[in-house]
């Protein structure tokens, strides 16, 4: 950050707790002070007076998300998925902190809608929740998401289909019981790259978290999302030492293949493959 210029930043460590950074950037020297409301949220906040930019957006104990699991490119806002029951101080712990700074991060209520991993189960709580953001001077409810992700374990595409509508269809309703109340709510998000083509052409959501897609690795050709390879390796023959066997120098240290094997290009057609450290192995049919 260059010459004198305020930032503040709400964001996440770990599982200890919420840490509220308020940096003071003036001739080259930072003042940081913290405090520690309650994990399970995260906020992130532009600069005041600057461009409204994209941040990140983590969410502690997500998986790698595929979309809406590790992280998605989103607007500066706060995932209030956490605030429950057992945690009802999170969001005004969060609403005195951002006073305390002088901003207004919004607020976005994650619901569980069958992935059965973080988020308030649609219902009157949620209700609850978005009335109590709403009356607040300090965060901004500005609106709904959830993530589908489990429905791209369903194989046949039709049932996927109806199964990502099912899932998203909780979110646009809960979104209309919010508005009922006379409480706006402007982003209703949900997707990811393995279900946008879906998700995309339902009425009222208005984001599609998809970020996976920049990999655009076989995974998501898999699911029918259009979508290109961004990376092909060029790996070299170093041995052929039975007629249905060629190894490279394309081993684990190359490719990950834990998810999905690479698949071959300008090969005949194989029907195993392996990988070592340095080393792949690939086991052509018809021998």
């Amino acid at each position: 950050m260059l010459g004198p210029r305020t930032s503040k930043t709400l964001h996440l460590e770990g599982p200890v707790g919420l840490v509220v950074e308020d940096h003071e950037v003036v001739g080259g020297h930072r003042g940081v002070a913290r405090q520690r409301p309650s994990p399970e949220v995260v906020v992130r906040d532009p600069v005041r007076g600057g461009d409204d930019q994209g941040l990140l957006r983590e969410t502690p104990g997500a998986g790698a998300h595929g979309d809406g699991t590790g992280g998605s490119l989103q607007q500066p806002r706060e995932d209030l998925g956490g605030d429950g029951p057992r945690r009802p101080g999170a969001s005004v712990q969060l609403d005195e902190a951002a006073i305390t700074l002088g901003t207004h991060p919004e607020a976005v209520i994650e619901l569980d809608t069958g992935m059965n991993r973080g988020g308030q189960l649609p219902g009157d709580q949620v209700l609850r929740l978005a009335d109590l953001i709403a009356s607040m001077d300090g965060l901004k409810l500005a609106g709904l998401m959830t993530w589908e992700g489990h429905c791209m374990k369903v194989a046949d595409p039709i049932e996927r289909d109806a199964a990502i509508r099912a899932s998203v269809g909780k979110l646009v309703d809960m979104a209309e019981q919010v508005r009922a109340q006379g409480i706006p709510v402007e982003i209703v998000s949900a997707g990811g790259t393995g279900t946008y083509l879906t998700t995309a052409s339902i009425e009222g959501v208005t984001e599609v978290q998809a970020g996976g897609g920049i990999w655009d690795d076989q995974m998501y050709l898999n699911l029918g999302a259009n979508v290109e390879p961004a990376l092909t390796i060029m790996a070299q023959v170093v041995s052929r030492p039975q007629p249905d066997r060629i190894l490279t120098d394309a081993g684990r240290k190359t490719v990950d293949p834990t998810n999905l094997a690479p698949i071959p290009q300008n090969v005949p057609a194989f029907i195993e493959q392996g990988f070592s450290a340095e080393h792949g192995k690939i086991v052509l049919a018809g021998f």
